[in-house]
């Protein structure tokens, strides 16, 4: 996992709304990524998630 925080003059578009933090996660395989999604104690504290984060959006990426 890689946490970024960007400073203000890192963004390149002015207009956009820039994100506090960036974080880059991967998982082994997809079954990985669905037993993540899916597990218990996350989603015991998914609330804490959205009460603190105003938005989010997943990129799907794979190997090249």
């Amino acid at each position: 996992m890689l946490r970024l925080r960007p400073a203000a003059e890192d963004f390149i578009a002015a207009s956009v709304d820039k994100p506090y933090e960036i974080h880059l996660v991967s998982f082994p395989s997809e079954a990985d990524f669905l037993a993540f999604l899916r597990d218990d104690e996350r989603q015991r504290f998914l609330h804490l998630k959205e009460q603190a984060i105003r938005s989010s959006f997943l990129v799907k990426g794979g190997k090249l």
